[in-house]
């Protein structure tokens, strides 16, 4: 119960799930004490996930369901093949219990996702659980190798054989969240990267257009108030609002030749003013 337990907390956050070995602790269960406490300890298991990850209800009764008939089935088509026939010879009944548990796990989550996301049952085991198999392939001699350690040589030989599947998984766990913090800081690049390029195609839009209205500007020249029009034309389309140039008087913008200021923007309306306005004059 402790190992399960153990392997159970050591889970691998996965596209929505978990994957752990405790697969092979509820087959080991099994294994050494029959159906009834491998379909205990494995709704069990489900309840504990339930907590644990305080997800929905529903979700957490469907895992310690289809746990407790995974773990029955795999025990039971276990102690249905084995017999006296020393290691070797339990070594393919416990492989055959892995495969029984595997198909009604896996079978129950995949049809039950297939159904609740309207996909094909076959869509959704190559996406979510086709990379699992070898995990799952092993879990049977790794349950059999549990029991057979804690018969022989205690507790001790039990914590030996339960060991690697567990660091494995915190290593893995430990290795995801070191790669979610990259993929994290990767993207808060890519977006003031691409932040940066708005930025600068904004800015060289501005100068374009600022080019462009100081040609417009020295192409006029000889005619005062055609110069004068078509500032405040050009300058109104940059504001978004009616802009007039006025002698004589103050205003939000001043118009300066060779230090002084000859004459003013006076602009109708500050509010709603074109963009290019407000990054020029803030």
């Amino acid at each position: 119960l402790a190992v399960t337990l153990g392997l159970r907390l050591v889970s691998v956050p996965v596209y929505r799930g978990a994957f752990s070995f405790a697969g092979s602790g509820m087959l080991a269960l099994g294994f050494a004490f029959g159906v009834g406490a491998a379909m205990v300890v494995s709704a069990l298991m489900g309840l504990i996930n339930l907590v644990r990850r305080r997800g929905r209800l529903n979700r957490g009764i469907f895992d310690a369901a289809q746990w407790a008939l995974a773990a029955a089935a795999g025990t039971g088509t276990y102690r249905l093949v084995s017999g006296e026939h020393g290691m070797l010879g339990m070594l393919w009944p416990a492989a055959l219990g892995g495969l029984a548990f595997l198909a009604v796990n896996i079978g129950l989550l995949t049809a039950a996702m297939s159904l609740a996301e309207a996909r094909s049952p076959g869509g959704v085991f190559r996406e979510r659980f086709r990379w699992t198999l070898p995990y799952h392939l092993i879990s049977g001699p790794l349950a059999l190798a549990l029991v057979v350690a804690y018969e022989r040589v205690g507790v001790v030989g039990l914590a030996a054989f339960a060991a690697p599947p567990a660091f494995m998984m915190l290593s893995v766990h430990q290795y995801l969240g070191k790669t979610r913090e990259a993929v994290e800081k990767v993207r808060q690049a890519n977006a003031e990267l691409e932040d940066a390029v708005a930025t600068l195609e904004e800015r060289n839009a501005d100068l374009q257009e600022v080019l462009a209205f100081a040609g417009g500007l020295a192409a006029r020249a000889h005619d005062r108030s055609t110069l004068v029009g078509y500032a405040e034309e050009a300058l109104g389309r940059v504001a978004g609002t009616d802009v007039s140039v006025v002698e004589g008087t103050d205003g939000p913008v001043p118009l300066v030749s060779g230090g002084t200021p000859i004459a003013w923007l006076r602009i109708e309306s500050l509010d709603g003013v074109g963009p290019r306005w407000v990054r020029r004059h803030g």
